[in-house]
């Protein structure tokens, strides 16, 4: 795992056109209605796990990954009982407390990222604990949700309908409903109705 500043991720992500502002919140391509699917996450973790080796089996990294969470700092400094728990998760990765900006995980590194994504998967319950991904390539951007969902969002409308067909035969159908009250009804949940793998 690479430490990358924050200022080098965010000038990337502005190139790449996932950011249009200097300390941005949340990464996208603008164009959500269009081009974003959402699976919720499976219970109990294993099957989290199986979730996220789907998506990577499609839009796996050329060479790596990079992992940024909004405000680009990984530890808490008054951590709650939950944050605490997370801190321990997270003490594997050795993450320095000091550092803010992303992680570059190279292809190699699955175990390490998939156990930083289960540690904010724990205890995440607002914006500030969702986790980015951007492969390499920069074709789409995956997103752990404190909504219990993981985002896909493709860089142009022509990735999805493979992407949702790949997830499908891998045995994860679109959802048919939101996963909370507070999360927005995408256009796509009337007019892409989930269908049973054959």
């Amino acid at each position: 795992m690479q430490l990358i500043p924050q200022a080098e991720f965010i000038a990337r992500m502005k190139a790449l056109g996932l950011a249009t502002e200097e300390a941005p919140s949340r990464l996208g391509f603008g164009r959500y209605d269009e081009t974003d699917r959402f699976w919720l996450w499976p219970w109990p973790p294993p099957d989290l796990l199986g979730l996220l080796s789907a998506m990577f089996r499609h839009v796996a990294p050329d060479a790596y990954c990079e992992a940024w969470r909004p405000g680009g700092s990984w530890h808490e400094h008054e951590p709650t009982f939950i944050e605490s728990t997370r801190e321990y998760l997270l003490g594997g990765l050795s993450i320095p407390t000091e550092h803010c900006g992303a992680l570059r995980f190279v292809r190699g590194e699955f175990p390490a990222l998939a156990a930083l994504l289960i540690a904010f998967a724990m205890g995440g319950w607002c914006i500030d604990d969702d986790v980015c991904l951007v492969p390499d390539h920069a074709r789409y951007l995956i997103r752990l949700s404190h909504h219990g969902v993981v985002h896909v969002e493709c860089r142009d409308p022509s990735l999805v309908g493979p992407l949702v067909t790949h997830m499908l035969a891998e045995g994860y159908p679109l959802p048919t409903e939101v996963p909370d009250e507070t999360f927005k009804t995408p256009r796509w949940m009337a007019s892409e109705p989930p269908r049973a793998p054959t």
